[in-house]
């Protein structure tokens, strides 16, 4: 378990980038700009001491501040991104 703790809209945004979601796609989910969405993500980057997008994502698994159920789960829901095979 880690220390690193990451806020809520940052894990939003990191899940549903997992899923396969575009900037613009996940502000539109949330309600929220795509602006604000990149930077919910930056953030999230720099919490985590990650490199890039997809680094962010495993490292949020690892530091359990995601979980695996999770992003099976929100894909099911995601109209054209349900198909994990």
């Amino acid at each position: 378990m880690s220390d690193i703790q990451l806020t809520k809209r940052e894990k939003e945004c990191l899940l549903l980038s997992s899923c396969g979601l575009r900037e613009a796609e996940i502000a539109r989910e949330l309600e929220i700009s795509p602006h604000t969405v990149r930077v919910h993500m930056v953030n999230a980057k720099k919490r985590l001491g990650a490199s890039n997008k997809s680094h962010s994502i495993i490292l949020a698994l690892l530091t359990d501040n995601l979980e695996l159920g999770e992003i099976v789960h929100s894909s099911r829901f995601i109209p054209g991104k349900s198909d994990l095979r």
